[in-house]
């Protein structure tokens, strides 16, 4: 029997006009920046609001994100 994952997964991508359109229309998705702490420190810049993980983390703290909400994670 397959391992429960309480997490839905949708390996779709998004182009930028697309997340900006969600946004725009009041969605809240929660957008992960995965770039590594190297990458970071050179374009520190990010999206509003958007949680920093490396991506080598995403695993270990996978709990940090909430079931149920569309889940955007970026990076270089």
């Amino acid at each position: 029997m397959p391992e429960h994952n309480p997490y839905r997964t949708n390996r779709n991508r998004i182009s930028v006009g697309e997340l900006k359109q969600k946004l725009d229309d009041g969605e809240s998705p929660v957008i992960v920046d995965l770039r590594d702490a190297y990458d970071f420190k050179a374009e520190p810049e990010t999206i509003p609001g958007a949680l920093h993980l490396d991506a080598l983390e995403l695993g270990d703290k996978s709990d940090l994100l909430p079931r149920g909400k569309d889940v955007i994670l970026y990076c270089t």
